[in-house]
């Protein structure tokens, strides 16, 4: 699911319910983003569900595929 080449939700749910089954909890965590930002769907759905929660972000990638502004 999602829209093609910007965001894939399904994967954010996903990832959010094994963060709580595994750690207990969202909050207070320090999530690293690493590689391809601009292009990689599961992340940008990954980012927009978790500024949700006081999490602390680090987005680690080249100049060319940083995450897009729009994203943030």
């Amino acid at each position: 699911a999602g829209d093609g080449v910007g965001e894939h939700p399904t994967q954010a749910l996903l990832d959010l319910y094994t963060i709580v089954e595994g750690l207990g909890e969202v909050g207070g965590l320090k999530v690293a983003m690493v590689g391809d930002l601009k292009f990689g769907r599961t992340v940008h759905s990954l980012t927009k569900l978790l500024v949700n929660y006081p999490v602390e972000f680090a987005f680690v990638s080249p100049e060319n595929l940083r995450m897009p502004k729009d994203v943030l």
